[in-house]
């Protein structure tokens, strides 16, 4: 068996990895810029590389990771959510005392027809006479 040079492959595989890198590094500070959710998921759609490269990729990884931990909502944005819970919430409980009054209403029924078919029993045996 003949030893192979295979130093020009790996150095152009080298470069490779290294141009992604740089992409990906360029692409996740364009999305910081735009105020764009930064993920493993997001950076692998928008550079094409695969995510097992940024899993793989410890510097980007580190770097996506740190990001994404870092990413805090503003006040604005958290009052923002909690004042739509809180509208949910009221539309829920309205919701519900909507649901027990129904369920009131269909008892009343069920009383008055159990009632309806006691007079009309008694009614036929009061014609029957």
């Amino acid at each position: 068996m003949t030893k192979r040079n295979t130093s020009a492959i790996v150095a152009m595989a080298k470069d490779k990895t290294s141009k992604k890198v740089e992409l990906v590094l360029l692409e996740i500070n364009k999305m910081q810029k735009k105020n764009e959710k930064v993920t493993i998921y997001s950076v692998s759609k928008k550079t094409g590389v695969s995510r097992s490269f940024l899993y793989n990729n410890q510097v980007l990884f580190n770097k996506i990771d740190s990001i994404r931990n870092n990413d805090t909502r503003s006040e604005d944005t958290i009052q923002t959510i909690v004042e739509a819970q809180k509208l949910k919430i009221t539309k829920l409980e309205k919701e519900i005392a909507e649901l027990k009054k129904n369920e009131n209403f269909k008892k009343k029924y069920e009383d008055l027809l159990a009632r309806n078919r006691e007079l009309k029993k008694q009614l036929e045996v009061a014609y029957s006479y």
